[in-house]
């Protein structure tokens, strides 16, 4: 049992620091729809009890809850007008919230009418946890310290000593319901997070290679961090190119060309894994993306460890010598007109180093103005 509490509050944590931009947003939109439903809420009940009840009226902290929380729900509207809500600010919005409904709750439940039994906290303390994507000690601080003024108002105030003992056990009860409560609808929204973690991760990365990134993502990620960064784009596009690859599938046959493209995989993850976006761009093609400035001397540097490496780590442990061929693109402080430019500069140093001998380097500085030759 220790262990399994141990091992739930690391997984929260982690979840917690991994899912926390989509918890504000999530946030935020059950902030507006609660506000919201609270506000239909309180105005039907309002005007419904009188004709259910014979000779109810509505006390003054009835009267007072709707206006705060109108009031509230068009500070809401101006900060949800925010494309990228912070989670300290969501998570602010949330104990707000919170701080007023379970106030006017408790005032309500305890001063409104002393000889009726309350009708709302224990129904606010199960779903409010529930409602919203926030750390333990949050949640459960505003309820548990909202449950002990709430008890301490019951016995105050109320005068049936029946009425307090109902009040304070529903009261109770209602903090183990909502505990579970919680505890399950946290345990399921961990698990729909890790599924879709899986599936992003899975459509991003290469099927046979999953440690590099395929065509697609690695494009996307390219051309976003070229949006960013201009007009002064400072990166290095290197392309590689298996020679002869062909000619190892037909002597070794295709399982052995699987294991070569792994093989330069690996050996393009250990040169460049830590430096930027490293992908499988196409059959034995593969692309390294460094989005920093880089020097001239040590990009050509890398790119030649990067064929010796592919080429000792074959012949160890495949039994197959392996050569490829690098062009590399510098860019420094520039502007750059897209994905296709530099792609086509950076393909253009392949078939150079291409032309000039197999197992070759090109390296060429990116050219502002180029006219795009190709469309990727």
């Amino acid at each position: 049992m220790i262990d399994f509490i141990r091992n739930d509050m690391v997984r929260k944590k982690e979840y917690f620091k991994a899912a926390a931009k989509d918890n504000a947003k999530n946030n935020i939109r059950s902030l507006q729809q609660g506000c919201t439903a609270t506000i239909v809420l309180l105005v039907m009940f309002l005007v419904v009890t009188p004709f259910i009840i014979n000779g109810w009226r509505p006390s003054i902290w009835h009267v007072l809850f709707l206006p705060v929380i109108l009031a509230f729900r068009v500070v809401l509207a101006l900060c949800g007008k925010k494309n990228e809500p912070s989670p300290r600010l969501a998570t602010g919005l949330c104990i707000a919230f919170g701080i007023i409904v379970f106030t006017f709750i408790v005032l309500i439940d305890v001063l409104s009418d002393r000889n009726a039994p309350s009708s709302f906290m224990a129904l606010l303390c199960v779903i409010f946890p529930s409602c919203f994507v926030l750390k333990t000690y949050i949640s459960y601080g505003i309820v548990c310290s909202y449950e002990v003024i709430y008890i301490i108002g019951v016995l105050l105030f109320k005068n049936d000593i029946i009425i307090k003992q109902h009040d304070v056990f529903r009261a109770l009860c209602a903090l183990g319901f909502s505990f579970t409560l919680w505890h399950i609808v946290m345990s399921l929204r961990i698990q729909e997070y890790d599924r879709r973690v899986r599936y992003e991760l899975m459509s991003s990365r290469d099927p046979l290679l999953p440690d590099l990134y395929n065509k697609l993502s690695c494009q996307q990620q390219i051309s976003k961090h070229l949006a960013q960064n201009n007009p002064k784009v400072s990166a290095a596009l290197i392309i590689l190119d298996l020679d002869d690859f062909k000619l190892i599938n037909d002597t070794y046959g295709h399982h052995k060309g699987d294991l070569v493209l792994q093989c330069v995989g690996d050996a393009m993850k250990s040169v460049f894994g830590s430096m930027g976006v490293v992908a499988r761009f196409g059959g034995d093609e593969f692309m390294v993306f460094i989005p920093r400035a880089i020097g001239e001397s040590e990009l050509r540097e890398r790119c030649l460890d990067t064929g010796r490496t592919i080429a000792r780590e074959s012949k160890e442990k495949l039994d197959v010598q392996v050569g490829c061929s690098v062009g590399a693109l510098l860019i420094k402080d520039q502007k750059v007109e897209g994905f296709d430019a530099i792609f086509c500069q950076a393909d253009a140093a392949l078939y150079e180093a291409k032309r000039n001998g197999k197992h070759n380097l090109s390296l060429n500085r990116y050219k502002e103005g180029a006219k795009v030759f190709s469309d990727v």
